[in-house]
């Protein structure tokens, strides 16, 4: 049986997966994320799943015909395992700040009617879309704090409410303190997240929503401290802006807005740029599934293969769990038996069925001790797909996807200097069949955060004589 050689590029930001996802890339198939897979008695397992395109496009409203579910390489039975999508509420909270700039330019010269109007169109379709968001509301000036209008809430009619109260003597200081103002406003995203998890509301997708007709004057916080923050804010958070007219530096807030920028040219289009990016933070919330189902396996160690496929794309994870002290009796509606595992450990190598081959190679791929890299690329180049899995984080999260034969754009991997050290895992594989073989290498971490393959370390996949093989070269 054919086999199909996979490269899986393990690569490890600074800190945590999130800046990796929002960079721009080609990348084609399905990336799921697992937050978590639970086990409980009698013998519920529970899977909290984030599908995306790896370019990082949320796949909204999937059902589950779109999973398919496999133990130890073989197909759950849907009807005694009973598979579903569950209501993600016990484990999941979408929460937002709308952070309002009401510096003098938008106090002082008419503009706070349409703006409040705009605010209230966010909160409308929020809520229509998703009546599972919590939203607080803050202002900002020149001063040196964000000022809380709404805390967190579910209840749209308040909100509003609370937006009415706005008027021409709410601001204090004519200046604008825009960098200081984000900051903030992802302090208090941080500050709820804590909040919830002591709540045992396990995850959350957190969005940052600025507004403001023009540029930080302020000076109280600089740009590159602002954009630190950002750029420290997990793949859990999203980051949007909202500008209004000609005052405001498009670059920056473009820049600042790593998940959306609505440019809105005059107070006619506020409403709608707010209302785009409301819709923007539902689509990313509805992407986030709990699979639950009942295994029929009653002791042991064994692994699920979780197989999507939705909008002609496919991905794929693997995940080990424990069947100690699982017994008969499982509803996957009830997960009130007693937790048993929650964990998400790390996928070592391994060879599941048939062992394979490892092929020739051009360069070993182990690099060379002390060798660097700028950046990783991967041309697909064989008539075979090629199935990929990467790493990000200390924290032991996996993603598979898949990159189509003869791709026209290769695909650029950016790495840092971070722990653990990046790896290599060679995969084998016949289309999700049951003949899988791992082989793990290492690649030594002295790299940068260029998003180019220029001048980059190319693997090139490709057939030779009815053979795999691997280039590893210096694109010019």
């Amino acid at each position: 049986m054919r086999l199909f050689l996979i490269i899986l590029s393990l690569f490890t930001l600074i800190s945590c997966a999130p800046r990796a996802r929002s960079s721009a890339t080609t990348q084609a198939g399905l990336c799921p994320e697992v937050g978590t897979v639970e086990t409980r008695k009698p013998a519920l397992i529970s899977m909290f799943i984030k599908v995306k395109t790896c370019s990082g496009t949320p796949i909204p409203d999937l059902s589950i015909q779109n999973f398919t579910i496999l133990e130890d390489d073989e197909a759950i039975s849907s009807t005694e395992s009973r598979p579903d999508i569950f209501p993600r509420e016990q484990a999941f909270r979408p929460i937002t700040v709308l952070l309002l700039d009401l510096s003098g330019s938008v106090v002082k010269v008419g503009a706070l009617a349409d703006l409040k109007e705009a605010a209230k169109s966010f909160v409308t379709t929020l809520f229509e879309q998703d009546s599972s968001a919590s939203l607080a509301i803050y202002w900002f000036d020149g001063s040196a704090d964000i000022y809380q209008l709404a805390e967190f809430s579910s209840n749209a009619s308040d909100l509003l409410s609370s937006i009415d109260l706005l008027d021409e003597d709410t601001s204090v200081d004519d200046s604008t303190n825009l960098n200081g103002a984000i900051v903030s406003g992802l302090s208090v995203l941080d500050n709820e997240e804590k909040r919830l998890k002591d709540e045992a509301i396990s995850f959350t997708l957190s969005s940052l929503v600025i507004f403001t007709d023009g540029t930080d004057r302020a000076s109280r916080i600089s740009e590159p401290i602002a954009s630190q923050a950002i750029e420290g804010a997990g793949t859990n958070t999203l980051v949007q802006t909202v500008g209004l007219g000609s005052e405001i530096d498009e670059a920056k807030l473009k820049q600042f807005g790593r998940n959306g920028f609505e440019y809105a040219r005059n107070l006619q289009q506020i409403s709608a740029a707010f209302e785009r990016a409301a819709a923007r933070i539902t689509l990313e919330s509805k992407s986030y599934y709990l699979v639950r189902y009942c295994s029929p396996r009653r002791a042991g160690q064994h692994q699920i293969t979780v197989q999507i496929r939705a909008q002609g794309q496919a991905g794929a994870f693997r995940q080990s769990f424990s069947a100690e002290g699982f017994d008969a009796g499982c509803n996957p509606a009830d997960n009130s038996g007693v937790l048993l595992a929650q964990s998400v450990p790390e996928i070592t190598a391994q060879t599941v069925g048939q062992q394979a081959t490892v092929p020739e190679t051009s360069t070993p791929l182990t690099s060379p001790v002390g060798e660097t890299y700028d950046v990783v690329c991967i041309r697909n180049e064989t008539s075979w797909d090629i199935f990929y899995t990467h790493k990000w984080g200390e924290d032991a999260v996996w993603y598979e996807a898949t990159v189509k034969p003869n791709a026209s754009n290769v695909h650029p991997w950016p790495l840092s200097a971070a722990n653990p050290s990046p790896k290599f895992v060679v995969r084998f594989d016949q289309d999700f069949s049951s003949n899988l073989d791992y082989k793990e290498y290492s690649l030594s971490k002295n790299l940068s955060n260029e998003q180019t393959c220029k001048n980059a370390r190319i693997y090139v996949f490709r057939e030779l004589k009815g053979q795999n093989k691997i280039d590893l070269y210096v694109k010019n």
